[in-house]
């Protein structure tokens, strides 16, 4: 069954988040993932609450996938070389994974 995982970026670097967006992307397909949206591609039909600047949905095979991912020493390689921590979220809320 098909997991997501789903979040808002708020980017305050637009260089270091191409960087990180060029890495992270051959990664996440090694552990099966594949994005679901494209920048920029979010639209909203009713005036929303929530009016987020860019969401980021993808898709894994299984919960144990994602969870092979998010927690990957690849993933916390790019953590540490502080590529995603460009990358701040709005609220830790709005990170979330729906099985």
């Amino acid at each position: 069954m098909s997991v997501y995982y789903i979040a808002e970026h708020i980017i305050t670097d637009p260089v270091k988040f191409e960087e990180y967006r060029v890495k992270v992307a051959p990664m996440i397909a090694s552990y099966g993932g594949r994005y679901i949206t494209k920048a920029g591609s979010h639209k909203f039909p009713e005036s929303p609450h929530w009016k987020p600047e860019r969401v980021v949905i993808i898709e894994f095979p299984s919960m144990e996938r994602l969870n092979a991912w998010y927690t990957s020493t690849e993933r916390m390689d790019r953590k540490s070389q502080g590529l995603s921590l460009k990358l701040t979220m709005s609220d830790p809320s709005l990170l979330c994974t729906i099985r």
